[in-house]
């Protein structure tokens, strides 16, 4: 009997260890799909993540057809169809209440939906919820710091996203929103720490490689206290300035003022995103003011500007009025202001700029691009410059005159401060004016070239030349246009 029972024992403990691996393996199965399915949703692969996700969904398991759901809601939000996840999440949440990925999702929905309270509640219960994962309890904690940030509650904010970072310390999202709040918060040595440690986890994310960037490049600048000063007294007499609107007359009409750019900023299109990665806006100024200075253009430093608006109180709210945006630009000596906007939608990233002229008040040149999956800040700013130089070129050549003549060598009154390089070339005008007639009538006139000059040595206010192709006297006071 004893024997019997011995063989009933063994083969019961046999089926109970095979019941148990295959609950295992499912399990592993199971996770590995989740994995799968989440991971073409942080590329932007939607249709590849649908077709994991409905895969689940489609299971006779309750668990996995649960999982399924939560990750269509996703596609369905990412896809902007924030009515089909609302009513899909409503649903998984009733059969699974205490989920903290069902309750993150419903904050999502919530928040698009401008309920910013019942979003955070949502949050609350998935921060206390049952996860499957470390990542999604991150998550979680990283949407209500973003929730504290977007109320200008940066303390809290930063709260949040170091729980995030205790649950999973390379999440992407959490690092970059939090470096992104310290350097508002004037903090960039931290931000910098953030942003490194971004850059060790996720090499190929241009996104924080722009970031670490501009912070390195704040903590140099907060160093420079010879800078430091220089800026506080400009920034106290640009104040005085745009107060009483005053500006200097130019001594002379026909010399180009030192022609000078303003990025006056991207407005953040993403307001009811409650997923969104911080700083693509704030980077994108950066990275074009950058490339903008390596193209020998003339921009308005971002420390300039920042102190100024601050100084003013001027909002982001303030700055998006084009009638604020013309004057500022206008008090800082910047001929052409850029404003813009940043928007995401479905993977899509939507960056757009307008070229404004601060005197004409006319667009000279609108600007747009558009990437999918993980945006690249630096490849947008480069295409932007080539465009914004090209007509700058086109549109607004350097004039001055010639300052002295001496031998073989032509002194010009433009110089560093203009914009002015080695091998540059420019046209010497004539004094007489050349009419233009069709059917003998004169329908305006053009001043004739007699000469040009090539740029070969520039200092700050004035530049050295050689003539060529000269037709005819060179003098001083002579007209000066830049060749195009």
């Amino acid at each position: 009997m004893r024997k019997i029972y011995q063989h009933k024992a063994g083969a019961n403990s046999l089926l109970l260890g095979c019941f148990l691996g295959w609950i295992s393996l499912a399990a592993i199965a199971d996770d590995s799909q989740v994995r799968k399915g989440y991971s073409e949703l942080m590329d932007d692969k939607l249709p590849g993540a649908e077709a994991t996700f409905q895969e689940m969904a489609n299971s006779p398991n309750a668990d996995t057809a649960i999982k399924g759901e939560e990750g269509l809601a996703e596609v369905e939000i990412k896809r902007g169809k924030i009515i089909e996840a609302s009513l899909r999440i409503d649903k998984v949440v009733k059969k699974a209440p205490k989920r903290t990925k069902a309750r993150t999702i419903k904050a999502k929905v919530l928040y698009k939906q401008g309920k910013r309270n019942e979003a955070e509640s949502e949050l609350t219960l998935a921060e206390n919820g049952n996860s499957d994962f470390p990542w999604q309890r991150a998550e979680a904690h990283t949407l209500k710091g973003n929730i504290y940030r977007n109320r200008k509650e940066p303390d809290l904010a930063i709260a949040s996203y170091k729980k995030a970072l205790a649950e999973e310390p390379n999440d992407r999202d959490a690092l970059t929103n939090m470096g992104v709040t310290l350097q508002e918060l004037g903090q960039p040595e931290e931000a910098v720490k953030a942003f490194s440690q971004l850059k060790l986890t996720h090499p190929t994310d241009h996104l924080g490689d722009a970031l670490l960037r501009q912070a390195q490049a704040a903590i140099a600048q907060k160093q420079d206290l010879e800078k430091q000063r220089y800026i506080n007294q400009l920034v106290k007499d640009l104040v005085e300035r745009y107060k009483n609107q005053s500006q200097d007359k130019p001594e002379d009409d026909w010399t180009t003022p030192a022609m000078a750019l303003s990025i006056i900023g991207f407005a953040d299109s993403n307001a009811d995103n409650l997923s969104e990665r911080a700083g693509l806006n704030i980077v994108l100024q950066n990275e074009l003011t950058n490339q903008l200075q390596a193209a020998h253009l003339r921009v308005v430093e971002r420390a300039i500007l920042d102190k100024v608006v601050s100084e003013l109180n001027l909002g982001s709210s303030n700055l998006s009025d084009p009638d604020t945006a013309l004057k500022l630009g206008k008090i800082i000596a910047a001929r052409l202001i850029a404003t813009g906007s940043v928007s995401s939608m479905g993977g899509d990233n939507r960056v757009n700029l307008r070229l404004v002229d601060t005197e004409t008040t006319d667009i000279v040149l609108p600007l747009s691009e558009r990437q999918t999956g993980n945006p690249d800040p630096a490849s947008i700013a480069a295409k932007f410059t080539q465009a914004i130089a090209a007509t700058v070129k086109d549109k607004y050549p350097m004039k001055g005159r010639i300052a002295e003549t001496d031998g073989d060598t032509v002194i010009i009154n433009l110089g560093n401060k203009h914009n002015v390089t080695p091998g540059m070339v420019f046209n010497v005008l004539g004094e007489d004016e050349e009419p233009i007639e069709l059917n003998g009538k004169v329908l305006g006139t053009r001043q004739t070239k007699i000469g040009q000059l090539k740029v070969s040595k520039v200092e700050d206010l004035m530049s050295y030349a050689q003539p060529f192709a000269v037709s005819g006297a060179l003098e001083k006071n002579q007209k000066i246009i830049q060749a195009q």
